[in-house]
């Protein structure tokens, strides 16, 4: 699916539906469920895709050090799922974001401050 939903970074909820599950989770999906097939009074909103996910991880360079802390791990260790974890979390945290993702996700949360007329929006992030 060249060009679509599969490649975006960013999707609106109003684009969502059930079968989007793979690429925005399953709570963002029940929401564009929402805002389509029922009065439920829903507020717009985005989500950030499982592909900006994995775009991020590889741009970043983090996909050898998540490799590297998973192989040979013992999941019933819990002192070893501890330490893997939290060096992943560090990587993470100490990663470059990058720049077109950063573009994406601010543009949209400045569209919805628009479709608000809300300045002060308070947002919930997952």
């Amino acid at each position: 699916m060249v060009g679509g939903k599969s490649e975006k970074l960013v999707l609106w909820f109003e684009e969502l539906r059930k079968t989007d599950t793979p690429l925005v989770g399953g709570k963002n999906a029940s929401l564009g469920e929402l805002i389509s097939k029922t009065d439920v009074p829903v507020p717009s909103g985005f989500a950030i895709t499982a592909h900006a996910y994995r775009y991020f991880i590889k741009e970043a360079g983090l996909e050898e050090i998540i490799r590297k802390n998973l192989e040979n791990l013992n999941t019933h260790d819990m002192s070893m799922l501890r330490k893997a974890g939290k060096s992943i979390r560090m990587a993470i945290l100490r990663a470059h974001f990058p720049k077109d993702l950063e573009d994406a996700i601010m543009k949209s949360f400045h569209e919805m401050k628009k479709k608000t007329k809300n300045h002060n929006l308070l947002v919930a992030v997952r």
